[in-house]
């Protein structure tokens, strides 16, 4: 199966959309690009009947459910998910907002984890060192966010050391509601990473819990952990975090 994405054209601005539209003359019927605004209304799935043997200009065939005409999905297609995503939401090369953020460490519950916040080379470095004295073993960060209406996809540049992290959304500043857990592994060179809401899991002090599925839209802070018994010293830089609208093509 190919899962073609949600919002397709919708999300693109005017110059990529005028391209895309002008390439879609060129190669497509006009019945085929009736098609593909169908696609682009919303998810449509597709069944690949047969190997596809591409005609000139095609990338890739496929056959819709055994319908008569064809649809051709393209790398145009396939690439959108990140065209959708626009401008980042949280732009660490400000150190405005940068101070929008707190450490939250084990010292809550007696540990003597550290850890600090600062900028530099436009990004955010979080770093520290966890220890497991005291019953502690965790660090973490928080800060204030509000993600656009349809925000499917988050995409997270970061670089780090290879240790595992957390990404870690909350939907409001109470004790008792569940904290959502996403975890990584801190690539060494830059990398954006991806994440939907599927990918996190819900918790209440540190225990895994049955939750309904995060919405992004409903979160209003979002932070890093480190824990899992990591003692020893940490360091994580994080360079945008940016919400994305359609889910990326995948095969299933």
């Amino acid at each position: 199966m190919i899962l073609a994405p949600r919002w397709a054209l919708r999300a693109l601005d005017s110059a990529a959309k005028r391209r895309v539209v002008k390439d879609l003359g060129e190669i497509f019927s006009a019945q085929e690009i009736l098609l593909i605004r169908r696609v682009c209304s919303g998810v449509v799935k597709y069944e690949q009947e047969a190997p596809p043997r591409p005609a000139p200009g095609h990338r890739l065939k496929m056959q819709y459910a055994g319908a008569v005409h064809t649809v051709v999905l393209g790398a145009t297609l396939t690439l959108m998910p990140f065209a959708h995503a626009g401008q980042p939401l949280l732009d660490f090369s400000s150190s405005d907002v940068v101070q929008t953020f707190r450490v939250i460490n084990d010292d809550v519950m007696g540990g003597v984890s550290t850890s600090r916040l600062r900028s530099t080379d436009g990004a955010m470095v979080f770093e520290g060192e966890v220890s497991l004295e005291n019953g502690g073993g965790f660090a973490s960060f928080r800060g204030p966010v509000r993600f656009p209406e349809r925000s499917m996809v988050l995409l997270v540049t970061v670089r780090g050391h290879g240790q595992r992290y957390k990404l870690t959304l909350k939907v409001d500043d109470s004790t008792s509601t569940p904290l959502y857990q996403a975890a990584f592994v801190a690539p060494r060179d830059w990398q954006t990473l991806r994440f939907e809401a599927a990918n996190f899991a819900a918790s209440y002090r540190g225990r895994a819990i049955v939750a309904p599925t995060v919405r992004f839209v409903d979160v209003q802070y979002i932070g890093l952990l480190v824990s899992d018994r990591q003692s020893g010293p940490f360091k994580v830089e994080l360079k945008d975090i940016t919400p994305a609208r359609c889910a990326a093509v995948r095969g299933q």
